[in-house]
């Protein structure tokens, strides 16, 4: 009885143990992009597969289940960010795009593309009346605000050398600096870079 009740024992643990490393091998292959997981007696063994990130070629977040990854594939290279901020200047024209920002037309045209395509620039007919077309920020585009607003104050703050000249992102009514973006709980604390998580839901890969 009393090895009856051990083999028992020994087949539930397993049971139990296979459901656990099963449940996290599943998590893991959806989770990690790029990743293999393979199962090695009681062990997760997380295998490097050879992608396009390995090869250095870039890969498409468009299916990521992570909203950082997704807006990285729509607004992720610099050029893309900086026309984006432009934008928010007024920059309205090609001509004046590439000459405040010094880009080859080519990759001019290709960011201002891609940035219409995603919806985030649209294209209307000159305010002037003239033959040309202009780039404007469409909802989606102006709700990038924030996004420009703080990392242009994170850069203020740990780009710069003390004394180093720098501009400065104000009210445009009352021309007075902005107060500093933060992240507020539900309650309205304030949280720091350790005061919030990540929430998976269910049926997300």
């Amino acid at each position: 009885m009393f090895f009856a009740m051990i083999a028992l024992q020994q087949i539930w643990f397993n049971f139990a143990t296979g459901l656990a490393i099963r449940s996290w091998f599943n998590f893991a292959t959806a989770f990690f992009h790029g990743i293999d997981c393979k199962i090695v007696g009681a062990a997760v063994v997380l295998v490097l597969k050879e992608t396009d990130i390995l090869k250095g070629k870039r890969t498409s977040f468009e299916k990521s289940a992570c909203a950082i990854a997704r807006s990285v594939g729509e607004i992720g290279d610099w050029w893309s960010l900086l026309i984006v901020r432009n934008a928010f200047y007024g920059t309205r024209r090609f001509s004046d795009f590439q000459k405040r920002l010094g880009l080859a037309k080519n990759i001019l045209a290709a960011r201002l593309k891609k940035l219409v395509d995603e919806k985030i620039l649209e294209m209307i007919p000159a305010s002037d009346g003239s033959a040309y077309q202009e780039y404007v920020l469409t909802e989606k585009g102006r709700d990038l605000h924030v996004i420009i607003v703080a990392l242009w104050q994170w850069g203020e703050k740990h780009t710069f050398e003390p004394g180093e000249l720098k501009a400065s992102m104000v009210d445009s009514k009352r021309h007075e600096v902005l107060l500093p973006v933060v992240l507020k709980a539900a309650d309205g604390r304030e949280l720091d870079g350790y005061g919030f998580e990540w929430q998976r839901y269910e049926g997300t890969q």
